[in-house]
C-alpha cells in the first residue's frame, strides 16, 4: 500500500522515535550524534540533471523526510510540512590535489552540523564532482526519520527512477507505504499479545545475563560524533572466511560477529560475553 499523507497532518511518534526524542533533548544544540549518513561512489557517465530529478522525486516520496517535530503538552507530535525547494548542492573538487581526500574532509565537517527537529529538513543532498566521470552521491539524515536500512532503500529507489528517466520513461509508482500506516503498525503491535509475549521472552532469557565487558572505560559524557576506522582483508583471507562459514552453513557475517566476541573474550578475560547489535 503506498500513500502519501497531505502537507499539514499531525502525527504520533513511533515508540523508536519518542527514544531518541528524549535522548535527543539531553545534548547541546550543536551535538551532531543522531546525525546518520552515507555516501555512493559514482564511476561513469553521469547525468547530473536527471540525477537530480531522480533524487528529488524520491525525497518527495518518503513521507518520514518532510516531519517536523514538536512539543504540545506533555505530549510530542510530528507534523507533515512538505519541503517544496531544499538544497542539493553541486560541489565541485576537480580541482583538488587528491578531490577524494578533499571530498571526505567535506563529508566529515557536514555531518557535524546539527539538524533541527523543530525547523527542518532532516535530511542533507550532494553530488560531489571528483572529475574524470568521477562522483559521489553524499545524503544524510536524522535517525529519528531514517536509519540505515531505510537509506540503502531511498539509494535503490534513486538508482531506478535515474535508470529510468534515462531510458525516457516514467517511473511514477509508488513504492514506499505511508508514514501513517507505519505508526498505525507500530502501535497495534505494542498493544497486542504478541508485544506481551515477546517482552517476557526477552526479559526471561536476558534476566540473568552478566555484566557487558568493556575494553575501554565508560565515556563520562555524551558523545558528540562516532568514531569509524576502515580496514580491507587481503582476497586470501576474506576467502578463507567465507570458506569457513560456507563450512560452517553460516552467513560470513555470523563468522565477524563469532570473532568479535572471541577477541573481547581474549582481551578482557570475560568467558561470557554480551554483544550489542542493531
Amino acid at each position: 500500500m503506498s500513500g502519501r499523507e497531505p502537507d499539514g497532518a499531525i502525527l504520533p511518534l513511533s515508540a523508536a522515535q519518542r527514544e531518541i526524542w528524549f535522548a535527543e533533548q539531553s545534548l547541546d544544540s550543536k551535538n551532531s550524534v543522531y546525525k546518520v549518513g552515507e555516501y555512493i561512489r559514482i564511476n561513469g557517465p553521469l547525468d547530473r540533471t536527471l540525477f537530480e530529478r531522480a533524487v528529488r522525486q524520491v525525497i518527495d516520496e518518503v513521507d518520514a523526510l518532510h516531519v517536523r517535530f514538536a512539543e504540545s503538552g506533555d505530549e510530542v507530535r510530528q507534523v507533515v510540512r512538505r519541503v517544496p525547494d531544499w538544497a542539493l548542492p553541486r560541489v565541485d573538487l576537480r580541482g583538488a590535489p587528491d578531490p577524494l581526500a578533499a571530498a571526505a574532509a567535506w563529508m566529515a565537517d557536514d555531518i557535524r552540523g546539527p539538524l533541527d527537529l523543530a525547523r527542518g529538513p532532516l535530511f542533507r543532498h550532494a553530488l560531489l564532482d571528483l572529475g574524470g566521470d568521477r562522483h559521489i552521491w553524499y545524503h544524510s539524515y536524522h535517525h529519528i526519520v531514517m536509519d540505515a536500512y531505510s537509506a540503502q532503500l531511498v539509494a535503490r529507489r534513486a538508482a531506478t527512477v535515474y535508470t529510468a528517466l534515462a531510458a525516457g520513461r516514467a517511473c511514477d509508482e509508488r513504492p514506499f507505504g505511508s508514514l501513517r500506516r507505519l505508526l498505525d503498525s507500530d502501535a497495534a503491535y505494542r498493544s497486542s499479545e504478541q508485544f506481551a509475549h515477546d517482552r517476557a521472552f526477552w526479559s526471561g532469557l536476558l534476566a540473568d545475563r552478566p555484566q557487558t565487558p568493556r575494553i575501554v572505560p565508560p565515556s563520562r559524557g555524551t558523545p558528540s560524533e562516532f568514531l569509524r576506522t576502515t580496514a580491507r582483508l587481503p582476497q586470501a583471507r576474506l576467502d578463507r572466511m567465507q570458506e569457513v562459514a560456507r563450512r560452517a552453513r553460516m552467513p560470513w557475517s555470523q563468522l565477524a560477529i563469532a570473532a568479535t566476541a572471541a577477541y573481547v573474550h581474549r582481551m578482557t578475560g570475560a568467558r561470557d560475553v554480551v554483544v550489542g547489535l542493531p
